[in-house]
């Protein structure tokens, strides 16, 4: 009677043990995602645009972007971005201010401009836009200016009556100077 009761409580153990649950175990790996701005303006060829008006015709005609050694007064830049941007010009005075104090500036609008762009977006359209300030040189407008090395052109000119509203003509001899900002945002 010890046998079989033995042989029937190792039977019951046994189907116990092969009823048993099996045990799970986890782990948690976290994981993260960061995306940072990227947003860089470089001006690569005239950061610094001196017009000088040497001559009774320089003052008569003015002074444009183009003559006979190329493209004289240019600021060339590139751009590196994550995101949409728009180019942004804003001056820091009303008028180019005189360096001798005489009270007599010139109106920013005897500089105009063109923009040329491999970069996208719309460049200002019309050509020879006045100078003005805020002024978008380059607008995303829907559309993707986003990318590495984009390239932009400024080409500047000065007192050309056909281009700017106003001339140089009967201006006071001096240096008249303002600063041109240009502003990379995220459009």
């Amino acid at each position: 009677m010890k046998k079989v009761l033995l042989g029937l409580i190792s039977i019951f153990m046994a189907g116990q043990i092969s009823f048993a649950q099996p045990v799970s175990d986890m782990a948690v790996i976290p994981m993260g995602i960061t995306v940072q701005s990227v947003m860089r303006l470089n001006v690569t060829k005239g950061g610094n645009i001196e017009f000088v008006f040497k001559s009774a015709a320089d003052v008569n005609a003015g002074l444009p972007s183009t003559g006979a050694y190329g493209t004289t007064y240019e600021t060339a830049g590139t751009i590196s971005a994550s995101q949409n941007w728009d180019l942004d010009l804003t001056v820091d005075e009303t008028d180019f201010i005189a360096d001798n104090n005489g009270g007599n500036n010139l109106p920013l609008n005897v500089v105009s401009l063109d923009v040329i762009t491999n970069a996208g977006g719309t460049p200002v359209t019309q050509n020879d836009v006045v100078l003005s300030t805020p002024l978008t040189l380059i607008d995303a407008n829907g559309t993707n200016t986003l990318g590495d090395g984009l390239t932009f052109n400024i080409r500047w000119a000065c007192g050309v009556a056909a281009l700017a509203s106003q001339s140089v003509i009967g201006t006071a001899a001096g240096r008249y100077s303002a600063n041109i900002i240009l502003t990379l945002s995220a459009d």
